[in-house]
């Protein structure tokens, strides 16, 4: 626009200083509008695509600080997801660590386990053998005390058989003294 403006004065003022138009200066004069119209159509164009830029350019700082807020949500994501992460990752240690904890406490009680499921074993093994040893003696008591008893009854048949005789003995003295007397 300032374009069109400044040429349009350079032609006032040649035609106020040489006032007298050639066919050379109507020639530079049609020459001058031609541009200026060309300048006044381009002043248009240039002011619709400045308008147009203009609003490019509000987009754009739209869009570049839509895009600088998304960063920092992600960047902010990141670090939450990096100490998310170191949080894992320590609970996970300390779960390893426990487990291991947990899994030689298991292997110590399981060997304590096995020595005293070996010694119930040989317990067991001694007591049937006491308890066979006890059942030896008792059939052999029962034996001798049968045993016993039947050398027991046979002295008292014995003892009774002697018993007889001597009463026996006794009675046919007896008859024998009174038959005596």
């Amino acid at each position: 626009m300032k374009l069109t403006l400044i040429l349009s004065m350079l032609v006032l003022v040649q035609v106020a200083l040489f006032g007298c138009k050639s066919t050379e200066d109507l020639r530079r004069e049609k020459m001058l509008e031609d541009i200026s119209s060309k300048f006044g159509q381009s002043d248009v164009r240039f002011s619709e695509s400045g308008q147009m830029l203009s609003n490019h350019s509000i987009k754009l700082s739209e869009l570049e600080s839509l895009i600088n807020k998304n960063n920092g949500a992600i960047e902010e994501i990141k670090y939450r997801l990096t100490q998310d992460d170191k949080k894992s990752e320590e609970k996970i240690s300390m779960l390893s660590k426990r487990l291991d904890e947990l899994f030689a406490v298991f292997e110590e009680r399981k060997q304590k386990s096995l020595v005293l499921e070996k010694e119930v074993n040989e317990q067991k093994k001694y007591i049937e053998e006491v308890l066979v040893a006890l059942d030896k003696i008792k059939t052999f008591l029962k034996e001798e005390e049968e045993e016993r008893e039947k050398k027991e009854k046979d002295r008292s048949k014995k003892s009774h058989k002697k018993d007889k005789s001597i009463s026996h003995k006794n009675k046919d003295k007896d008859k024998d003294k009174g038959n005596n007397e």
